[in-house]
């Protein structure tokens, strides 16, 4: 009698068990946050070079040595073979066209002209801010020539910029090797409207929950004048210290010009906004 007590017991409690494991969800918050981060990171970026890129084709501004781009006012300035770009936004912030508040400054260097094939320079942030997302570290610029189909090609590369969320509380550390191709609009480069760019990037980072993460493109990013966010491309995702350890994230299609983008994790569909990221709402 004691043995079947015993047999049913074991039962019992193996069926329990059973059923609690099953019943176990995994957390997938850091990854999902991991994601926003690195996101957020790749589209201030982008549009960082998209205002840069604008001040060092404007004939105009280098004529006149200043003018106002993407509601900054812009100093165009040469020196023997040197050339410098100082993007100045007020210390507090200013609406933009696309609806992003912006303050302090961004300054390049370079060792020659935006467009010359070999140049190269540094950019730097002066409490720059978006959306009171605060930036400090600096960004290796280089101009290697055009491709082999006569694209223009730009380089961006960081050792590590660290992004002070809106509260200030919260932060996250990125770095990133980016190739860019300017594929549409190159031959009208004195009208911006029409400009495409195309972001190949493998970056790394922790997350503001101090979670590593890697990313690699699998299709390019887009940028382009008519949308403010990256609307298309996708990349693969990896969080290596966490239980599910690799994603995907895909952005809308250039169609829409959507804020919205999508995360795949443990087969797993979700979404989020640019302007939840931003913190516009």
């Amino acid at each position: 009698m004691k043995k079947a007590y015993l047999l049913a017991f074991l039962l019992i409690s193996t069926f329990f068990f059973a059923c609690k494991d099953e019943n176990i969800s995994t957390d997938l918050n850091p990854n999902l946050n991991a994601a926003r981060n690195n996101t957020l990171a790749e589209d201030i970026i982008q549009d960082v070079f998209r205002i840069l890129h604008q001040a060092g084709y404007d004939t105009a501004l280098h004529q006149q040595g200043e003018k106002e781009i993407f509601a900054a006012t812009v100093f165009y300035d040469t020196l023997q073979d040197s050339t410098f770009i100082r993007v100045f936004y007020p210390n507090w912030n200013v609406v933009c066209p696309d609806s992003l508040k912006r303050k302090g400054q961004i300054t390049l260097n370079m060792d020659g002209s935006f467009d010359e094939s070999g140049s190269s320079g540094k950019i730097r942030f002066i409490s720059f801010a978006v959306q009171n997302i605060l930036l400090e570290g600096s960004l290796s610029f280089e101009n290697p020539g055009k491709l082999n189909d006569s694209t223009p090609a730009f380089k961006l590369a960081t050792s590590g910029i660290k992004f002070f969320l809106s509260d200030s509380l919260n932060t996250f550390t990125w770095e990133s090797r980016q190739d860019i191709s300017w594929v549409s609009g190159s031959a009208t480069s004195q009208d911006f409207g029409d400009d495409i760019f195309h972001f190949t990037a493998n970056s790394k980072g922790y997350s503001e929950d101090d979670q590593y993460f890697t990313s690699t493109s699998i299709s390019p990013l887009v940028k382009s004048s008519t949308c403010r966010w990256i609307h298309g491309g996708s990349c693969q995702f990896s969080t290596s210290g966490l239980e599910v350890k690799q994603g995907e994230i895909v952005f809308r299609d250039a169609d829409s010009c959507q804020s919205h983008f999508d995360m795949y994790f443990d087969g797993t569909h979700y979404y989020d906004s640019f302007e939840k990221i931003y913190g516009m709402y």
